[in-house]
């Protein structure tokens, strides 16, 4: 079969005899004569090269193996087909949203899609859970709607983006209670700790953080750099050390990973390419701002 020279009313007819297993009833069914259908199933058996149906006299008739395999085949790629025309003719809200690896998201985020629903009953959202950077480059190339992310990055990296501030969220310190057998009340008391750093452009104003974060406690920590911020959750979780965090990463809910809260929040924000903002970014972002209380 050269290309795809079967017609869709061969398809048509050929799915509907599978279904009755009668071309009587076939051809009534589509309003055609019974010879138009028988002619329409000889043509169609002699560009697939094989017989579809077994006639064991009467009127009724069985798919032979092949046909069973091409009756499969077509079943589903008129189902497609269908649904491909009715996407294009009643097009559904898409959302494609992206956030940094390592959040958890689960207290609000649930409850933000069902609102938004409610307003977009036909919405469909996908998630997309990236490193800092790629979730950026994800957004830019036009592969995310909308990203989550925190908004203390360099101005010039959002250069092409729209944002609207979301909320802001405590900062801590993560660290094993194995590691000192306690709990730990003041940052000072991980002083001999590893302090695990994700590699990220990012790493010197990370670093400086840390540092401000430890001096008062008169200490400088011992910063360790490894590939990203799942490593970094995964040190914290096997007893190696500490990090500072913010209060939406998953290890929090780990048992045995304890967390000190520091006098500072992470500002928040929704972020969307420049020029291109669907209109269920804008129904995610109100429905955030409502949740958060900043609406």
């Amino acid at each position: 079969m050269g290309g795809f020279p079967v017609t869709s009313r061969q398809i048509q007819c050929f799915l509907e005899i599978g279904k009755e297993l009668n071309f009587t009833r076939a051809a009534d069914n589509l309003f055609l004569t019974q010879p138009a259908v028988s002619r329409y199933i000889t043509s169609l058996e002699e560009e697939l090269g094989v017989s579809l149906f077994s006639r064991s006299g009467g009127r009724k008739v069985t798919l032979t193996e092949h046909g069973q395999t091409w009756y499969n085949f077509f079943l589903r790629y008129a189902t497609e087909f269908q649904s491909i025309q009715d996407q294009i003719q009643h097009p559904r809200e898409y959302l494609r949203l992206g956030y940094h690896i390592g959040w958890n998201l689960s207290s609000f985020l649930p409850s933000v899609i069902a609102a938004c629903r409610e307003s977009c009953p036909d919405m469909t959202v996908s998630l997309h859970c990236l490193d800092f950077q790629p979730l950026l480059q994800a957004l830019l190339e036009d592969q995310l709607d909308a990203i989550l992310t925190l908004e203390d990055y360099p101005a010039e990296w959002y250069a092409e983006l729209k944002m609207e501030r979301i909320t802001t969220i405590q900062r801590l310190i993560a660290y094993p209670e194995a590691l000192l057998g306690r709990e730990v009340e003041t940052p000072g008391e991980l002083a001999a700790c590893d302090f695990f750093i994700a590699d990220d452009e990012r790493i010197q104003q990370m670093s400086q953080n840390i540092l401000r974060v430890c001096e008062p406690y008169h200490f400088v920590p011992k910063l360790v750099q490894v590939a990203n911020m799942e490593t970094v959750s995964a040190c914290v979780e096997n007893g190696l050390g500490a990090a500072l965090l913010d209060e939406w990463c998953h290890i929090l809910a780990h048992p045995g990973v304890g967390c000190i809260p520091i006098n500072s929040r992470h500002p928040v924000c929704l972020a969307w390419k420049a020029g291109a903002e669907p209109p269920t970014v804008r129904t995610l972002c109100q429905a955030l701002l409502d949740h958060f209380g900043q609406g």
